[in-house]
């Protein structure tokens, strides 16, 4: 028997649930096959695997070769009578 409790004005239930269900997962692979290594047991489903894997790590974008010198010296050529450090 598992009773869970928590502060509700730092964690939703969607939140909470989250966590439980992880937890389950580590107990019910422990359950089913003993010899498991706690650091091979998979706590994230498929959507939160998504999510975190792939959603937020979708970060590829068009960059510069530039260096910062490089940069420096085209804005210098742009604006030659501004001041190059305030």
């Amino acid at each position: 028997r598992l009773t869970l409790t928590y502060l509700h004005d730092l964690f939703d239930e969607p939140y909470v649930q989250a966590l439980l269900n992880r937890y389950l997962r580590v107990l019910e692979t422990i359950i089913a096959d003993t010899d498991s290594r706690v650091g091979d047991i998979d706590i994230l489903n498929a959507d939160e695997k998504q999510l975190i894997l792939e959603d937020w790590n979708h970060t590829d974008h068009a960059t510069t070769t530039d260096t910062l010198v490089s940069m420096f010296g085209a804005q210098v050529t742009r604006t030659p009578d501004a001041p190059a450090v305030v």
